[in-house]
């Protein structure tokens, strides 16, 4: 058997094996990114801050629990 047997015949899995391996790659790197993130946005979450709301509104954080994250900040 030659390599160019051994590659007409899988070929296509090992490329398909690659693409999959790349994608949890890349996808566990950039949920690491976004977990870094998180944590930094919420170390400069702390009275005083400026934040940008959901609505496009920007406010001050007048309170916020770091103990209870159920509870939302009061801006």
């Amino acid at each position: 058997m030659s390599f160019a047997d051994f590659l007409s015949q899988y070929g296509i899995i090992i490329i398909l094996v690659l693409l999959l391996i790349f994608m949890f790659w890349s996808s566990r790197r950039r949920m690491q990114k976004a977990k870094a993130e998180q944590e930094k946005k919420a170390r400069e979450t702390v009275p005083g801050a400026e934040v940008l709301l959901q609505g496009g509104l920007y406010g001050t954080i007048v309170e916020f629990d770091a103990d209870n994250l159920d509870q939302p900040a009061l801006v």
